[in-house]
């Protein structure tokens, strides 16, 4: 497919990546879920976007969706990282890193909801502004960081990327480039 002229690149996958979605045209290997509300993760501008802000009545929802990685096998692993690119755009600073998780669990079963899930940090930064204030969609931030200590040597690894929004703030999250 073509954006305003350009096909965008499908970047290879590094040697020994376990996961490698672009997020371009499709989750790929990946599945989502929402455990509040009815906000699914969705593909568009070549990214996995997230949202429970509602344009066209200009209401914010609360709402919890899940976009949930293939389970990963690490048991010959003594070290290993995870690094995606992203856009939060509308959220409030003191809720940013708590609304825009990283997690990682070993008992995923198919419900996001009864998973054990461990929050990994990656520094979650607010979107900014264009030179002339506009909101800045083309400016992406990268997360690599490493996955905790207790899941490596694990065999059945998940990853999600969890979206909180709420009827105070819906922010807009978009993920590309998951390694």
């Amino acid at each position: 497919y073509v954006i305003d002229g350009v096909t965008p690149e499908e970047p290879e996958a590094p040697e020994g990546a376990y996961i490698s979605e672009s997020f371009a045209t499709s989750f790929g290997t990946f599945t989502t879920q929402e455990t509040v509300g009815n906000y699914p993760w969705i593909i568009d501008f070549s990214t996995a976007k997230a949202t429970s802000y509602e344009s066209d009545a200009k209401t914010n929802n609360a709402a919890v969706s899940w976009l949930i990685s293939p389970a990963v096998d690490f048991t010959n692993e003594t070290e290993a990282y995870v690094a995606f690119e992203y856009i939060i755009q509308y959220a409030l600073n003191n809720t940013i890193a708590e609304n825009h998780k990283l997690l990682v669990c070993a008992d995923y079963a198919g419900d996001a909801a009864t998973a054990t899930w461990t929050n990994i940090p990656y520094g979650a930064t607010p979107g900014g502004k264009t030179a002339d204030g506009k909101t800045d969609w083309n400016t992406f931030y990268k997360a690599n960081v490493a996955v905790p200590a207790e899941f490596l040597g694990k065999n059945a690894v998940t990853f999600a990327l969890c979206y909180t929004g709420t009827e105070e703030k819906a922010a807009t999250w978009e993920v590309k480039n998951f390694i």
